[in-house]
C-alpha cells in the first residue's frame, strides 16, 4: 500500500488567559491508502482537535500534514478549500444535516458546491444512498429519519466527492450500539467498493476493534499520542 496521509511532529496549542495549553506534541502518524484506523481516548483528550488538524479545519501551531504529498501550509486558503471539498469527507458526530433540504438534496451538496453538474450529482447520490440502504429515504427529510439513518446520511454526504480520506468524530456515539454496529456494516460494504483511507474519532473500543489499528491517545500533551496497536 502507499502512504496516504502523514503527520510529523504536529503540536497543537490554544492560548488560555493569558498562557497556552497544549493539547498534543510531537505527534506523529501515518495512514495508509484504503486504511481504517480508530484513534481512541476519554472525551476532552484532542480527538477532535487531531480531525481538525487533518481535516482542514484548524491549522497546527507546528509541524507537518500531508494528504497525497501534498503539503498543507503550502496551501492559500481558496486551494485549501477546494482541497477540502475534494479529497477529504468529515462525518460529526451530531450529523448536521440541512433540515430544508431532503436525503438527496443534503448528499448531493458538497458535489454541487464543488461544481459538478446537477444530473451527476443525482446520479452519484442516489448510487451511494442505495449502498448505504437509504434508496426509499431519498425525498424524507431529516426530521423523518432515525438516528441510524440520519447518520448514514451524513456518511453519503461526506463520499459524494469520491475523497481520499474519511473523518468521522464519534459517528456512533449518539447512537444505540446495535444501530451503531450497523453504520459501521454500512462502512464497510462502502469500503468494498470504494477505496478510500478512514479515521475514526472514537471512544468505544468495540467500534475501534473494527478498524486496521489503534492509534491511543495517552492525554500526556509533552508525549506523542501513543503507540498504534495492532
Amino acid at each position: 500500500m502507499n502512504k496516504l496521509l502523514s503527520l510529523r511532529n504536529v503540536t497543537k496549542t490554544f492560548p488560555v488567559r493569558g498562557t497556552s495549553l497544549t493539547v498534543f506534541k510531537d505527534l506523529s502518524l501515518e495512514l495508509e491508502d484504503g486504511e481504517f484506523l480508530a484513534v481512541t481516548g476519554v472525551s476532552g483528550i484532542g480527538k477532535s482537535t487531531l480531525l481538525h488538524l487533518v481535516g482542514l479545519l484548524d491549522t497546527p501551531s507546528s509541524g507537518e500534514i500531508s494528504l497525497n504529498n501534498i503539503v498543507y501550509s503550502s496551501l492559500i486558503p481558496e486551494e485549501a478549500s477546494k482541497f477540502r471539498n475534494q479529497k477529504v469527507g468529515f462525518v460529526f458526530q451530531f450529523h448536521h444535516l440541512l433540515p430544508e433540504f431532503t436525503v438527496l438534496e443534503n448528499v448531493e451538496m458538497p458535489f454541487l458546491i464543488g461544481g459538478g453538474g446537477q444530473d451527476d450529482a443525482r446520479k452519484r447520490a442516489r448510487e451511494i444512498l442505495d449502498i448505504m440502504g437509504l434508496s426509499n429515504r431519498l425525498e424524507h427529510f431529516p426530521s423523518m429519519l432515525s438516528g441510524g439513518e440520519q447518520q448514514r446520511t451524513a456518511i453519503a454526504r461526506a463520499l459524494i466527492n469520491e475523497p481520499d480520506l474519511l473523518l468521522m468524530d464519534e459517528p456512533t456515539g449518539n447512537l444505540d450500539p446495535r444501530t451503531g454496529n450497523g453504520v459501521m456494516d454500512h462502512l464497510d460494504a462502502l469500503r468494498k467498493k470504494r477505496k478510500y483511507g478512514c479515521i475514526i474519532a472514537t471512544h468505544n473500543m468495540k467500534i475501534a476493534a473494527r478498524c486496521d489499528r489503534i492509534f491511543p491517545m495517552n492525554g500526556n500533551g509533552e508525549n506523542h499520542a501513543g503507540e498504534i496497536l495492532r
